[in-house]
C-alpha cells in the first residue's frame, strides 16, 4: 500500500522569530546547495532567525543563520537540507505558512483512538517529506 501523502504546515513554521517584512523573491537563476540570494526584502532589517521555517520550489527548508537584509533588501538564506533543485529567477520565498509534501512512513500512523465519550487522544505520528 503506498503511502497517503498531504500538505503539512508546522506550528513551529507559524511562530517566527523575525518578521519577515517584504516580498521576498529569489535573486538569480542556478542557485544551488544550502544558501540561496534572495532580494524584496525590508531593507536594513533582520528578515529572518536561526531556526525559522520557509520554503522555495516545492522544497520545506530551517535557517541555520539569521538572515539580514541590507540597505537593498538583498540577504542570502543559510539553511538546511540542501536544495534539491535550482529555483527559477523571482521563485516565490514562502515564509508566512511554508508547506512541504509529507507521506506517514507506515500505515500504522494514521491510525486515531478516541475515548468512550468519543474525544480524540492526543497523537503523534511521523512523516517524511516527498521529493516530487
Amino acid at each position: 500500500m503506498r503511502p497517503t501523502r498531504s500538505t503539512a504546515t508546522t506550528p513551529i513554521a507559524s511562530s517566527r522569530a523575525a518578521p519577515a517584512r517584504g516580498t521576498p523573491l529569489v535573486k538569480g537563476a542556478n542557485q544551488t546547495g544550502s544558501a540561496l540570494g534572495i532580494d524584496g526584502c525590508a531593507a536594513d532589517a533582520v528578515f529572518l532567525r536561526t531556526g525559522d521555517y520557509f520554503s522555495v520550489n516545492g522544497e520545506y527548508k530551517r535557517l541555520i543563520a539569521d538572515a539580514v537584509a541590507d540597505g537593498s533588501g538583498e540577504t542570502t538564506l543559510r539553511f538546511k537540507p540542501a536544495l534539491r533543485a535550482s529555483p527559477v529567477d523571482n521563485a516565490v520565498i514562502v515564509v508566512d505558512a511554508p508547506k512541504c509534501v509529507m507521506a506517514l512512513t507506515d500505515d500504522q500512523q494514521g491510525i486515531w483512538e478516541c475515548d468512550v465519550r468519543g474525544v480524540y487522544q492526543p497523537k503523534t505520528f511521523t512523516a517524511t517529506e516527498v521529493f516530487s
